[in-house]
């Protein structure tokens, strides 16, 4: 069992980690302004989006088996459901939408690149970041569980 819990957790920061990356990387793209910048972040980094998202999904696999004992209605496991339903509908939403289209861009080298920086997308990788991290305290804390 604390096999599983290491991989669990490894994978999840991991690929919490990774996302949080690639979508920053993103936005100093946008606002660097430059196609040929952008292209080389993206070449660069290109392979955490994949890796990240790979890393989310073994995680939660793990996690559903490691949360069996706890009843998958406790409250503090419902809780970080609902964090990572919102942090995956934010990713899908708004951030891939957002880093599709400065990748486009920086590849046909259309400058500037500002039309395609998002504010928005901006708030949604902070958002992003919160929703994960409080998702990794609710997992770790386990509010309402005597010790």
């Amino acid at each position: 069992m604390s096999v599983l819990l290491f991989l669990h957790i490894t994978a999840l920061v991991l690929g919490f980690s990774m996302l949080i990356a690639y979508g920053t990387v993103c936005h100093v793209a946008a606002r660097s302004n430059h196609a040929e910048f952008a292209r080389l972040a993206f070449k660069a980094v290109g392979k955490l989006d994949a890796a990240g998202r790979l890393m989310i999904i073994v995680g939660l696999i793990l996690g559903l088996v490691l949360a069996r004992p706890f009843g998958y209605g406790a409250p503090w496991l419902l809780a970080s459901y609902a964090l990572m339903a919102l942090a995956i509908l934010n990713g899908a939403l708004i951030l891939e939408p957002f880093q599709k289209r400065l990748m486009v861009a920086a590849m046909a080298g259309t400058t500037p690149l500002l039309p395609q920086r998002s504010n928005v997308a901006l708030y949604a990788n902070m958002a992003g970041f919160f929703f994960w991290t409080a998702s990794i305290w609710l997992m770790i804390a386990k509010p309402g569980i005597a010790p």
